[in-house]
């Protein structure tokens, strides 16, 4: 087994994960959204954080000029993240998917299922990091299908055309994660 280089900060977090296996040409043809049926509110959350980075900006702007009014649109906003957290909540919570166990980066991820996924095939993705209920779908195609025992395998799979936007959004999850590890790490020492 030749050790592959990796480009990428690597967690161990519990995220909800569904996935569906597809065919090359959906892969490379498709928006992941549209295998999702309720994924149309995983895409307004997203865009909605997208809308946060591109703001933040104008939001300091107004803060350097009024502090009071830089405050309040932050408060607005937080209102705003609030209540869709609690819709994304509620939505997945009645979907009945536990959380699941991943290893993942801004290039990849990996985790265990009772189904063999063959070397080059490619899934749909849709993940949900916890508490924040931050959501993004996606490809991937798998790297390596190990069977663990009779009915478990460990899946490593490469991300097929993640968009800028998601890239970001697992990017901000990793690193929160990280600051996160890194707190509680201190606070037991």
């Amino acid at each position: 087994m030749t050790q592959e280089k990796r480009s990428f900060f690597r967690i161990t977090d519990d995220l909800i994960l569904d996935y569906r296996q597809v065919d090359g040409y959906t892969a490379d043809s498709e928006k992941p959204e549209n295998l999702f049926p309720d994924s149309g509110s995983l895409s307004l959350f997203a865009e909605f954080k997208r809308i946060d980075s591109e703001s933040a900006q104008l939001l300091t702007a107004i803060g350097e000029d009024n502090r009071a009014l830089a405050d309040y649109l932050a408060t607005l906003n937080r209102k705003i993240e609030l209540l869709t957290q609690n819709v994304m909540a509620d939505q997945h919570q009645s979907d009945g998917i536990k959380p699941t166990r991943v290893n993942i980066s801004e290039g990849g991820i990996a985790f265990q299922t009772d189904k063999a996924l063959y070397k080059g095939s490619y899934i749909a993705l849709r993940l949900m990091f916890m508490p924040s209920f931050v959501g993004l779908s996606t490809f991937a195609r798998i790297i390596r299908c190990e069977e663990q025992t009779q009915d478990q395998f460990h899946i490593a799979a490469k991300f097929h055309r993640l968009s800028s936007t998601h890239q970001q959004i697992l990017s901000r999850q990793i690193m929160q994660q990280q600051i996160t590890a890194k707190r509680q790490a201190e606070q037991s020492q």
